[in-house]
């Protein structure tokens, strides 16, 4: 029992350690290898293939102004910069703020001074000006907006197609050659942002990773830190990648077409990053052109969606380094919602279905406990007969054990089983953004954050209380103050967890609580019973056996 005592505290020394390495391996993420840089073959110069876009028959409202255009679809507030035509405000308006400002949506892209982020493409080449003096004009036709812009030498034709009820944009460059003689041009995308403080979440107020992301078929998941972008420029070449702008439950992205060969840098000025990809060179002779093509999506982090738009983007919902189980939770408790329309409830079953798939390991550890607590008195004899001899009554109580065939780690299992699903629950509770400010009944109106009126902590408080009267009492008065600090040492701990995580807990204790009672009240009496009557019917037949001969 001294054995199950120590582990139940390593196990949370392990849980806060879990803790402490993943918010080390967010500020600390493995540093960027410089690629060998592909060789790029020539490009074709003949026009780019696009798969057309099906138009959304949904109402887009649409304004020109003359320093920018201002879309609104359903599901975002967009607003393009006629200088640059980059994207420069970007409102998500099925994500707001806070459940205290319903109408306040989450902001993206934005030019505020100290939280500058938006997005922006061009192209570049000899005697072309830079991005940020091409002014160009604009027209709407249905869910497309057309930039032009032009010189005596080139004319620029930026159209971004937008769907109703999309968070992926469609962005083309044309570029036509006006003049008599070749133009080498190059395309680029790019995402620049100034980086801000993570805010922290969780009850160890972990800060979720705010940075870069590049991709390759090398490696489908790669983070670039602001700390990795000042300290080298990344400069390396590869074909169906993509790069991202990523943090706590939104992103955004720029994917080019996978046939092609892309560079990826990044860069650092005036603490403005710049994360960018550009399109191999493009020659273009006399009054030829080219068209080039790319998706930039801007939303939030659904795995499902970020699957189907490039390969590994999905990766960027971060469960950690238990993601395996954490995904797997994570679709059954989708199936979940599908039943209930809550999150909470679909919490509740995935406890019971965690609970039916671990019923034999826990019943072997209710009967262990149980086993050991009809012990009690003769360990407490062997315990006054060994006195102050610690060696002796180790080696008593051992004995004792393997004659009873008990093993005193059993009712470890369920424990140690539980911490890797529990850590992963964690993650899979703070990083979803679909249980981002999702209700659950009463007074729970936001799954990701703590319990406001604590009731749910104290209720898991509660049930720890009982399962630690359900246990076998430890010989050593040290020990037993110890675990009877626990309910109260945990209650403390959960205080600021997420509430969906201690419903977790609250559920799986009160589970393990109603089988604890049923196995040592209901299964072992009637065990115990049987035994004895084998016994009896034995020592009723052995005289008879000796009455014959």
């Amino acid at each position: 029992m001294t054995d199950l005592r120590r582990l139940t505290l390593i196990s949370l020394l392990f849980f806060i350690g879990m803790m402490l390495w993943n918010a080390w391996t967010v500020e600390h993420p493995a540093p960027i290898p410089t690629p060998t840089a592909a060789t790029a073959t020539s490009p074709s110069t003949t026009p780019t293939q696009i798969s057309p876009v099906t138009p959304s028959t949904a109402p887009i409202n649409t304004t020109i102004k003359d320093e920018y255009v201002h879309l609104s679809t359903n599901v975002m507030d967009v607003t393009i910069d006629k200088v640059g035509g980059g994207i420069t405000n970007t409102k998500l308006l099925k994500y707001p703020v806070s459940l205290q400002d319903p109408h306040s949506p989450t902001v993206l892209f934005n030019k505020d001074p100290e939280t500058y982020y938006i997005a922006t493409s061009g192209i570049t080449g000899k005697d072309i000006p830079p991005s940020n003096q091409m002014i160009y004009t604009a027209k709407i036709e249905n869910n497309t907006i057309i930039l032009t812009w032009q010189n005596a030498k080139l004319m620029v034709t930026k159209t971004y197609v937008f769907s109703a009820d999309d968070y992926l944009i469609h962005v083309t460059q044309d570029i036509k050659n006006l003049s008599d003689a070749p133009i080498q041009v190059t395309a680029f995308s790019e995402l620049q942002r100034k980086p801000v403080s993570a805010k922290g979440v969780g009850p160890f107020n972990l800060s979720t990773y705010l940075g870069g992301v590049i991709s390759s078929p090398d490696k489908r998941y790669e983070k670039l830190s602001f700390k990795d972008m000042a300290a080298q420029n990344l400069s390396q070449t590869a074909k169906n990648g993509w790069l991202a702008m990523v943090q706590h439950y939104f992103l955004s992205a720029w994917v080019p077409e996978p046939t092609e060969i892309y560079h990826y840098y990044s860069q650092e000025s005036n603490d403005i990053y710049t994360l960018g990809m550009q399109s191999p060179q493009v020659t273009l002779d006399p009054h030829q052109s080219e068209t080039i093509q790319a998706k930039l999506y801007v939303g939030p982090e659904i795995a499902n969606n970020l699957a189907k738009i490039a390969p590994g983007l999905n990766l960027t919902v971060d469960f950690g380094i238990l993601w395996f189980i954490a995904v797997m939770i994570f679709s059954v408790m989708k199936e979940m919602y599908k039943l209930t329309g809550n999150w909470g409830w679909s919490i509740v079953l995935v406890t019971l279905f965690i609970k039916i798939l671990f019923y034999k390991l826990n019943s072997i550890s209710f009967r262990s406990m149980g086993a050991m607590r009809e012990l009690q008195p003769r360990i407490e004899q062997i315990r006054q007969n060994c006195g102050d001899d610690k060696q002796k009554l180790a080696k008593a109580t051992m004995e004792l054990y393997k004659r009873e065939k008990i093993n005193p780690l059993g009712g470890c299992l369920p424990l140690l089983v539980q911490i890797p699903v529990f850590l992963s629950l964690y993650w899979v509770i703070m990083e979803s953004v679909e249980l981002r400010q999702a209700p659950f009944i009463l007074w729970i109106h936001d799954l990701s954050i703590k319990d406001p009126y604590y009731v749910l902590p104290l209720l898991m408080g509660a049930t720890i209380f009982i399962q630690q009267w359900l246990a076998p009492k430890a010989p050593d008065p040290t020990q037993r103050k110890l675990m009877m600090a626990m309910p109260f040492i945990f209650t403390a701990l959960f205080l600021s967890f997420p509430a969906g995580l201690v419903l977790y807990w609250v559920v799986n204790n009160t589970l393990s609580i109603t089988q604890q009672y049923y196995i040592m009240n209901h299964v072992m009496p009637r065990a115990k019973k049987k035994k004895e009557q084998k016994l009896i019917q034995h020592k009723t037949i052995k005289p008879k056996k000796s009455k014959k001969s």
